[in-house]
């Protein structure tokens, strides 16, 4: 029997996924739920095989925990999803994460090649399943829901993690980046002061469109990135602010969606949403969602785009293409081939920890939330679940 540990740091953008690889693993233990206990308790827990979802410098000490601690490591890098080039491709990730690495999982060809051309790692190209729940229509029941509740609306995407960070701002954002081996080289830090040059203009095209849209009357939904600090936008009486939920729904039930080059951008394309990315410069670091979508420079130019509607299906093409599909059966096929065998009856214990407000905000599921997603399942702490094989 295997056992795999699925950490999830942000509930709204991670679990629905994992979830479809829990079903696509029944015949191993899975372990899901908030990161912060499983990552601590690796010493504790029964050897099996963990999957990371980023191979930054944070994550790389937790994977050397986890590989000295006699599991196998295998590591996704969600956050180069829209990056383009071996650059961009690179960027994020730590020679501490890729030398406890075991197996690497790449969303497409070109980032399996740039990984394995510096980390000579073990790999396969297996899409992304974030990006595969855009093909399906799993979410269409919600999005019928919020047309119902909220009439025609556009949907505003912010992604300015750097200058609006929850962490405490521009300093709060920066440190972290530190931590994360971000901001190692001059170069580095050179790049990182750019990208937040870059959303300040970003963010004044976006109060820009969020005033031209008011004054035509059309309803606003905007969500900010998870990292951001919702406060900010809080304040604009003419939007409605969401946090906390997974952005799919409203990205197929709005009439037209502005994003500011983050992965909503990428999203809207699979989906064949019409689309606009709002990019007064181009980014320090290559992105590809100049190339999926529409791309404008201000704001006047995004409602001029929505006025003669975007044409979405040749954006839509391209996007499929760069990202295969079927991630979920080609991960769970990764996971269950590598790492060590348990016991059927092997036991789970672990040493508790008190989490932040903060991360109860990322990541909170309550019992009866966990057994309407994953079936029956067994509580191993606050908000983290056991799933055995069910009995034939």
């Amino acid at each position: 029997m295997k056992v795999v540990y699925l950490p999830v740091e942000i509930l709204t953008r991670e679990l629905d996924s994992r979830v479809e690889l829990v079903k696509a693993l029944p015949d191993c233990i899975v372990v899901v739920g908030q990161s912060w206990e499983i990552l601590r308790n690796a010493e504790k827990l029964p050897p099996g095989v963990i999957l990371f979802k980023t191979v930054n410098r944070i994550q790389g000490s937790n994977m050397m925990s986890w590989k000295m601690a006699g599991h196998t490591v295998c590591a996704l890098d969600e956050e180069a999803l829209i990056a383009k080039g071996a650059s961009a491709l690179d960027s994020a990730v730590s020679r501490l994460a890729m030398s406890n690495c075991d197996y690497f999982l790449a969303h497409n060809q070109e980032q399996l090649n740039v990984i394995q051309s510096t980390y000579f790692l073990d790999g396969r190209v297996v899409g992304n399943q974030r990006l595969d729940l855009c093909r399906g229509e799993s979410f269409e029941p919600e999005a019928a829901a919020l047309r119902e509740k909220h009439g025609p609306f556009v949907l505003i995407n912010t992604n300015f993690g750097s200058i609006n960070s929850h962490w405490g701002g521009y300093e709060g954002s920066r440190n972290i980046a530190k931590q994360a081996g971000m901001i190692d080289t001059p170069a580095q830090d050179y790049e990182f002061k750019a990208m937040a040059a870059w959303e300040h203009r970003n963010m004044t095209e976006v109060y820009s469109l969020i005033n031209k849209l008011s004054d035509l009357g059309i309803k606003i939904i905007l969500r900010p990135h998870p990292g951001e600090n919702p406060s900010v936008w809080e304040d604009i009486s003419e939007i409605i602010v969401v946090t906390g939920t997974s952005p799919l729904p409203y990205i197929a039930a709005s009439e037209m969606v502005f994003a500011t080059s983050c992965t909503t951008s990428l999203e809207a394309a699979i989906m064949g949403k019409q689309s606009v990315n709002l990019s007064p410069a181009r980014a320090p670091i290559e992105q590809i969602c100049g190339e999926v979508n529409v791309t404008v420079r201000s704001a006047e130019e995004a409602v001029d785009a929505m006025d003669r509607g975007v044409e979405m299906s040749e954006y839509t093409k391209l996007a499929r293409e760069m990202f295969p599909s079927g991630a979920t059966d080609k991960i769970a096929d990764v996971l269950r081939s590598i790492g060590p065998t348990v016991s059927e009856t092997v036991t789970f214990n672990i040493d508790p920890i008190e989490r932040t407000d903060l991360q109860r905000v990322k990541f909170t599921l309550e019992m009866e939330q966990a057994w309407r997603k994953l079936g029956q399942c067994s509580k191993l702490a606050d908000s983290l679940y056991i799933k055995r094989p069910e009995a034939a």
